[in-house]
């Protein structure tokens, strides 16, 4: 739908981002529309990117996209003119096996042309997930604590046992990516698995490796609301809630942390995340450390977690977010 809003739309092969973008940087430098002052004061690396970029003409670009050469060409004037211009992503160009290099080379697109660091102009990537930077900001990922604390870190560690009510042993160490859990499930590191609403099989690189890694698994249950590819391969599957099935708070693809309601009732026997993991937890004999009813009592403890850190939501309110708007 983005596409058909769009001026230019380059309808690229699976796969082949990071040549294209180099190819706009190619025709950027053979037109001379790098910004030479800004490189000189901000850049490293330079005379190497130029020379990689020197392979890529429009010509041989276009064969590897399956483009047309001129709208390459295009491409690459309309951003290297424009006053300001910012290049934004998603998941699209990230989850590939070369993920990294086609990030780059948008970035590397942005520099050479002055494009970032001041108003108006910048690189930027949007999260795939209604709350990756919310859930990102606490904790979400596997080396962080909330508040963004580093879960290796000692002090870090102490404040949030001490808000807890635990023992720092009872406190991991930090843990690997996600694909890095896949190579562990394959060496039967991982035998058991939950899944929270998330569709590896779709979204990570290399699907056959991806499935050997959740077949090996002795137990693999996923939280969805529908069945997914991933959730269809699970030994059990917990049926939840959509997000206008409860309430909660999120933080925006601006970064903006916002409120949102709950539009209608779940059909019966569907439950929301937290009900079904503090369930969980009772079961498993630490109800006392999940005793969190509803989606507020969870945003009130995050809020108190957080007080003080780098992602500071003490001051962030339900009835706050109700009257703002976020």
């Amino acid at each position: 739908s983005i596409a058909r809003t769009a001026d230019i739309h380059v309808a690229l092969k699976p796969g082949t981002d990071s040549a294209f973008f180099t190819s706009v940087l190619n025709v950027v430098i053979e037109e001379g529309l790098t910004d030479e002052n800004f490189l000189a004061d901000h850049a490293t690396g330079w005379e190497e990117l130029k020379a990689k970029a020197a392979e890529y003409p429009p010509s041989r670009a276009a064969a590897i996209c399956g483009i047309p050469a001129e709208q390459i060409v295009q491409v690459a004037r309309a951003f290297a003119r424009a006053p300001k211009a910012m290049a934004w992503h998603a998941r699209g160009i990230e989850h590939h096996s070369q993920g990294v290099e086609n990030c780059l080379s948008v970035i590397n697109l942005c520099t050479a042309t002055g494009h970032i660091g001041k108003p108006g102009a910048g690189y930027g990537t949007i999260t795939g997930q209604g709350n990756g930077q919310g859930g990102r900001e606490h904790g979400q990922k596997s080396d962080l604590l909330p508040g963004g604390r580093s879960i290796m870190n000692e002090e870090h560690r102490r404040q949030i046992c001490e808000i807890w009510g635990i023992e720092e042993s009872e406190l991991p160490p930090a843990g690997t990516s996600m694909m890095e859990m896949v190579w562990q499930m394959q060496r039967r590191e991982i035998r058991g698995l939950i899944g929270i609403c998330n569709n590896p099989f779709v979204s990570l690189p290399n699907y056959r490796v991806v499935k050997e890694g959740y077949d090996t698994t002795e137990f693999h249950a996923q939280f969805d609301f529908f069945l997914s590819e991933t959730a269809a391969n699970a030994h059990v599957v917990f049926p939840v809630t959509t997000w206008a099935e409860d309430e909660g708070v999120m933080a925006n693809a601006e970064a903006r942390v916002v409120k949102h309601n709950k539009a209608q009732d779940p059909p019966p026997g569907v439950r929301t995340d937290t009900w079904v993991i503090c369930e969980l937890a009772r079961r498993l004999g630490a109800g006392d450390k999940f005793d969190l009813p509803d989606s507020r009592s969870v945003f009130d403890e995050l809020r108190v977690a957080s007080a003080g850190t780098v992602n500071d939501y003490y001051g962030i309110t339900y009835e706050r977010l109700e009257e703002t708007g976020g």
